[in-house]
């Protein structure tokens, strides 16, 4: 059964400030930033750090993120 583990390089982007919200997250190394886009500049909402779940509440609204997440430290 493939566990949906993935690895990340510092810069990749999870998702997009108003993708459909269809995964929860759970940070098991390193850090990922939570930020919006306004007028072309990003500003961080939130630094999430290993150990980590983060998108349940999201997803059990069944909403779009409200932030982009993109990775700042491998995970």
């Amino acid at each position: 059964m493939d566990n949906g583990e993935i690895k990340l390089k510092r810069g990749e982007v999870l998702f997009k400030e108003g993708d459909p919200v269809d995964k929860v997250f759970m940070l098991k190394s390193g850090r990922v930033n939570l930020f919006v886009d306004r007028s072309g500049k990003k500003i961080e909402v939130l630094k999430v750090q290993a150990p980590q779940i983060f998108g349940s509440e999201a997803i059990l609204a069944h909403s779009k993120h409200l932030t982009s997440a993109e990775v700042d430290s491998p995970v």
